[in-house]
């Protein structure tokens, strides 16, 4: 009898710890938007950062992630830093809504590898190629001094600008980017202005070239051949008129590249990634 109870108090206590791990492995998938595996970050930087990227999502639907690792080599036998991306996106289920919404942010310090990686329709949108390279020019600098908390924010309120564009309906891309845009019409207008003043002025300095060799005359007959000039014949006869046309074909169809929209893996992600 007192071995029937000793073996089913063991059972009960077998059933209790695995029911406690299970639990505690159902928590640890649930990441926080801001993982620092690396430590490159102070608590209190941690907590500003999360409380942040949690009013950027409820704000605009969409997940804002960080995360940082040693050497992303030594979590899977992913070939590259935007594989390595994809598998934690999915593994965590990270995003909101239905379409799992997000944008991440993966740092691996081994090799300086940093990697922006969207998952949704709606952060397709908001984070095309173009906005994607936009947004990394926002914090690569700060990396690259390792001040890595300010580089975090200039993430954060740079995925915030970008999911705003989008919600206004004009997501930043090649096309639509103000300052390239600006930039374009100041140069445009420089060469409207700028290159026509300059052949004018070429052209005025090698005519004063040429006249250099001129010598003012004082008389009217030193402008006189020396054997004079005398006129034998004159005749003005009308031979016809040829008169050509030409058609100037309309060509409506645009012959350059383009550069908008968003590069989507196979797998649904896109991804910017580099050196910091």
């Amino acid at each position: 009898m007192k071995k029937r109870w000793f073996l089913l108090c063991a059972a009960l206590l077998i059933l209790f710890s695995l029911s406690v791990s299970a639990a505690a492995v159902q928590t640890d998938a649930q990441l926080p938007y801001v993982y620092d595996a690396a430590q490159l970050l102070s608590d209190e930087q941690k907590a500003d950062l999360e409380q942040r990227a949690e009013n950027f999502t409820e704000l605009y639907g969409c997940g804002i992630y960080i995360v940082t690792v040693d050497d992303f080599t030594r979590y899977s036998d992913s070939y590259s830093i935007e594989s390595f991306a994809e598998q934690v996106y999915r593994s965590y289920t990270l995003g909101v809504g239905e379409d799992d919404t997000g944008i991440m942010l993966i740092l691996s310090m081994a090799e300086r590898d940093y990697d922006l990686c969207a998952y949704g329709a709606d952060a397709h949108t908001a984070f095309t190629d173009y906005g994607k390279d936009v947004l990394a020019n926002r914090f690569l600098d700060d990396f690259r001094n390792d001040d890595w908390y300010a580089g975090f924010v200039d993430y954060q309120n740079g995925c915030a600008s970008l999911l705003r564009q989008a919600a206004a309906g004009t997501p930043l891309d090649y096309d639509t980017d103000p300052a390239r845009l600006e930039t374009q019409k100041r140069f445009k207008l420089g060469v409207v202005i700028v290159v026509p003043l300059l052949i004018a002025l070429i052209a005025c300095l090698v005519m004063k070239g040429r006249m250099k060799s001129a010598v003012k005359k004082t008389q009217a007959d030193d402008y006189i051949p020396p054997r004079g000039m005398r006129l034998t014949q004159r005749v003005d006869q009308y031979l016809r008129t040829t008169q050509s046309r030409v058609r100037i074909e309309s060509n409506r169809s645009s012959s350059g590249s383009h550069h908008g929209g968003t590069s989507i893996s196979s797998g649904g992600f896109s991804h910017h990634s580099g050196k910091f």
